[in-house]
């Protein structure tokens, strides 16, 4: 996926939801991909082939968000931020119907995934390194504003990784952290539950920026150039 870090930048500054505004305190989002009104496109200047996001209905009545990557790369970014220390805890429940295949995740030609649930922290300039400061502010001068501080990035994929954890190819201010792998059936639902302040400081090493956190959420084939399927039953963020 070219330039991921940098396009989210363009769709970051989102409204901060608070308390008052929901109607249960303890929960920041239960969306059950009824639409996609909460959601806006996240897309990406080198890539001309976008993925699909269709919302499905079950013959129950139920729904979810089925996602396509031909060749190509896009994703759907949460319109709100939020407060990660008061809402830490992330689940949902996904599956995988056609992988990707053959590719080395620790490589750009490799940075494809059927499905990625991004958490992104806003730039705030701590814990960076004096270069990275300038890398930030020309990337300020040139687009009008920064890009993330850092991101987590939870995927599904049968291909052989490092670690568990391990840096993005494209930007080490991204950690991917690989929650079903080759054991993992594909057409089957899985259900993920994280707490995003704890697996922020494995990946990196130390606290997360006191920063608001937008959620986003990917299917993209345009490094491999295959085709890749997914599905996504249901998403929420919600306090301890």
């Amino acid at each position: 996926m070219h330039g991921l870090f940098a396009c989210v930048a363009l769709s970051i500054g989102g409204p901060l939801a608070n308390s008052a505004q929901a109607v249960d305190e303890a929960v920041f989002l239960d969306e059950a991909f009824g639409d996609l009104e909460k959601w806006e496109p996240l897309r990406f200047e080198s890539i001309p082939r976008h993925s699909e996001y269709v919302i499905q209905t079950t013959a129950s009545g139920e729904t979810y968000l089925k996602m396509a990557s031909d060749r190509g790369g896009s994703g759907l970014v949460l319109k709100k931020s939020f407060d990660p220390a008061q809402f830490p805890i992330v689940e949902w429940r996904w599956r995988v119907d056609q992988a990707i295949r053959d590719v080395d995740h620790t490589k750009k030609s490799g940075d494809d995934y059927p499905i990625r649930v991004y958490l992104f922290f806003e730039y705030d300039g701590t814990g960076l390194s004096f270069g990275e400061r300038m890398r930030y502010r020309a990337y300020r001068a040139l687009r009008g504003e920064y890009p993330p501080h850092s991101a987590l990035a939870y995927v599904w994929t049968p291909n052989p990784v490092p670690s568990r954890i391990f840096p993005n190819p494209y930007s080490s201010r991204v950690n991917m952290l690989v929650l079903r792998g080759e054991a993992a059936p594909l057409g089957k639902w899985k259900t993920e539950r994280i707490h995003l302040l704890e697996d922020y400081r494995e990946a990196f090493g130390a606290a997360p920026p006191e920063t608001p956190l937008r959620i986003a959420i990917m299917t993209d084939s345009d490094d491999s150039g295959q085709q890749t399927a997914a599905a996504l039953d249901y998403l929420r963020i919600f306090a301890e």
